[in-house]
C-alpha cells in the first residue's frame, strides 16, 4: 500500500523523471528483501518483488491509457506521447539500480543475486558470429518471442509487461556491470561507455515491449469491461494491431542497432 500511493498516474505522466528515482527505490527494496528472505533464490525474488512493486502504478497507467482510447478517433503513437517517456524513465531507474547493486557488492553475492541474468547472457553470447546477419536475425527472433510474452501476459494479467521490464533491465544491468567489473581502471567515461552500449540499442528495444505490452493492457482491459460485445471493440483490436507493428518495426531497428552499433562502442 505505500509504495503503491507514492505518485499517482497523472503526476507519473506529467513528470516522469520522478520515475527514475522510483524505479530505483522499487528494484533496491526488491534487492535488499530478497538477500534477506530468500538468498538462496534471490536472482528470481528480486525481479519478482521488483514485479510486484511496480504492478499497481503501471495497471493504472494502462487503465488512464485505455480511456484516452475512449476519446481518441484514432490511436497512434501521439495518443499514448506522455505514457513513452514513463516507462523510459522506469525502467531507467531499474537499470540504474541493477547495476550499482551488481557493481558494488561481493562478487559472490552479485554471483547468487544475479545467477539467472548471467547465464542468459552466456548463452545469447554463445550463438552466432558478431556483426552479422544471422546474429541479427537470432536477436531478433529471441526479441519477438519476448515481445509475444508482454503482450500475451498483459492481456491475461493487465500489465504482465512489469516482469519483462524488470527482468530486462537486470540483464542489461549484468551486461553493463560486467564491462565495469573489467576495466583496468574504474571511470566516469568507463561508465559513460559501458551505458552508451547498451542503452543505444536497449531504449528501442524496451519501448518496444513497452508499446506491445500496452496494447496487451488495453485489450485485457477492453475485454473485463465487456466491450467485447459492443461494434467500439473492433476499433480498439484494430488500434492495437497497429501499436504492435510499431513495437515490431522498433525490435528490428533494435536488432540492427545492437549488432552493427553497440557492439563497436
Amino acid at each position: 500500500m505505500v509504495l503503491e500511493s507514492i505518485i499517482s498516474v497523472k503526476k507519473a505522466e506529467r513528470k516522469p523523471a520522478d520515475m527514475l528515482l522510483l524505479g530505483f527505490v522499487y528494484s533496491s527494496i526488491a534487492i535488499l528483501l530478497a538477500l534477506w528472505l530468500f538468498p538462496g533464490q534471490a536472482s528470481a525474488t528480486a525481479v519478482l518483488f521488483t514485479t510486484i512493486a511496480m504492478l499497481p502504478l503501471m495497471l493504472n497507467v494502462i487503465l488512464f491509457e485505455e480511456k484516452k482510447e475512449e476519446r481518441a478517433e484514432k490511436i497512434s503513437f501521439r495518443t499514448h506521447r506522455q505514457a513513452i517517456p514513463f516507462f523510459i524513465f522506469l525502467f531507467l531507474g531499474l537499470l540504474l539500480s541493477f547495476t550499482l547493486w551488481y557493481v558494488i557488492l561481493p562478487d559472490s553475492t552479485a554471483g547468487k543475486l544475479f545467477s539467472a541474468q548471467i547465464n542468459t547472457i552466456s548463452l545469447v553470447n554463445s550463438g552466432a558470429s558478431i556483426g552479422t546477419w544471422e546474429l541479427t536475425q537470432a536477436i531478433l527472433l529471441n526479441n519477438l518471442k519476448v515481445l509475444a510474452v508482454a503482450i500475451l501476459l498483459s492481456i491475461l494479467y493487465g500489465a504482465g509487461a512489469a516482469f519483462i521490464f524488470a527482468w530486462n533491465a537486470s540483464i542489461v544491468a549484468v551486461a553493463i556491470g560486467t564491462v565495469v567489473k573489467h576495466a583496468s581502471a574504474a571511470s566516469l567515461p568507463i561508465y559513460i561507455q559501458a551505458f552508451a552500449r547498451y542503452l543505444a540499442h536497449g531504449i528501442p528495444e524496451i519501448t518496444a515491449y513497452f508499446i506491445g505490452g500496452l496494447a496487451g493492457g488495453i485489450i485485457s482491459y477492453a475485454i473485463v469491461r465487456h466491450k467485447h460485445k459492443t461494434k467500439g471493440f473492433r476499433k480498439i483490436m484494430l488500434d492495437s494491431l497497429d501499436l504492435i507493428i510499431a513495437a515490431v518495426i522498433l525490435l528490428v531497428l533494435a536488432a540492427v542497432i545492437e549488432v552493427f552499433v553497440s557492439a563497436n562502442i
